[in-house]
């Protein structure tokens, strides 16, 4: 059963998870081109930790608990690809081939990322609190993917705004707006846990399909945008294995 001596442990993780994520949007404001150059990596280290994380972690631990595990991560990929759809804007992490297919202003659809970024940090903020009160183990490696993968979305999401000539001071604290949704949705979890305690197995499949909807759907498109050159596609590949490897020794090491 949750107990309240748990919140500040699962504070910690939506802290970074999400806000520590803004690290990557505040690099862009002081320096643009180091963060544009930093984010091609983390993109594919992102990617890596995604998928060595729903793959080695979140499936085995919900598969085995009920046979309908891989339903659920199917219901996992169809929900994100929805969400993504329905706020009608897709978390691309470079705004350039954006711009040059919006026939609309920019700043038209700042509002639209806003509330984009903002679903999805709930969904965050549901998935670290659900493999968390799982395992803390396993909270905290979903933790780790979780943030790896809004250090390159934060940095896209400052883009877009700075290319909408938002002053920098309310990009920050909107985005941080937007980041708190992830305690939002930890207190969710975790106040009604007491009812499904013993079917957070679904959630942790969910994750494990929103996991790979993002790597497979967001992530790796970006990459294939970026490599133009055999040595960038090994590099990012090198890259992308670390991300697998070090998932699957955090795995081993937590006993996972």
């Amino acid at each position: 059963m949750t107990s309240l001596a748990q919140i500040p442990y699962m504070l910690a993780l939506c802290f970074l998870g999400s806000f520590c994520g803004l690290i990557g949007g505040v690099i862009l404001l002081w320096k643009e081109a180091w963060a544009r150059k930093l984010s091609h990596f983390f993109i594919s280290f992102a990617v890596g930790a995604l998928l060595g994380s729903a793959l080695f972690d979140l499936i085995p631990e919900a598969a085995g608990l009920s046979k309908y595990a891989f339903l659920y991560v199917l219901v996992g990929i169809v929900v994100f690809s929805i969400t993504e759809r329905a706020l009608v804007w897709h978390h691309h992490h470079h705004n350039h081939e954006r711009e040059h297919h919006l026939k609309k202003p920019l700043a038209y659809y700042v509002p639209l990322l806003m509330i984009g970024d903002t679903v999805h940090n709930f969904i965050d903020g549901v998935i670290i609190a659900a493999t968390y009160l799982f395992s803390a183990p396993l909270g905290l490696i979903t933790t780790l993917a979780v943030f790896l993968h809004e250090m390159p979305q934060e940095i896209g999401d400052f883009s877009v705004m700075l290319h909408a000539k938002y002053p920098k001071n309310k990009i920050f604290w909107y985005n941080f707006a937007s980041a708190s949704a992830t305690f939002v949705g930890a207190f969710v979890v975790f106040f009604s846990s007491y009812l499904v305690q013993a079917k957070l197995y679904p959630l942790i499949a969910f994750a494990a399909g929103g996991f790979i909807y993002i790597a497979a759907s967001d992530l790796m498109p970006e990459l294939k945008h970026e490599a133009v050159k055999l040595q960038d596609i090994i590099v990012q590949t090198i890259i992308m294995i670390a991300g697998i490897a070090i998932m699957v020794a955090l795995s081993e090491f937590f006993g996972v």
